[in-house]
């Protein structure tokens, strides 16, 4: 059986609300939050390409502008 996104935002969202978090959690805000936690403690760029499928690392190195990471 597969997960439908809207089952995992159901998921997400009931979790959070478990852990009581206020704020609206989503798988989105959750890749977010990883990929910006994963470039500020050292991960690798190309790393994180693949953790997040990127095709390109173009796409990858957004995180970079976000963050406020220069490397």
């Amino acid at each position: 059986m597969r997960l439908s996104s809207h089952m995992a935002e159901i998921a997400v969202s009931n979790a959070a609300k478990r852990a009581g978090i206020t704020k609206t959690i989503t798988p989105h805000v959750l890749r977010h939050t990883f990929a910006t936690h994963f470039l500020e403690t050292d991960g690798r760029l190309p790393v994180l390409q693949q953790l997040l499928g990127h095709e390109h690392i173009c796409t990858t190195a957004r995180f970079l502008l976000l963050c406020g990471i220069k490397r």
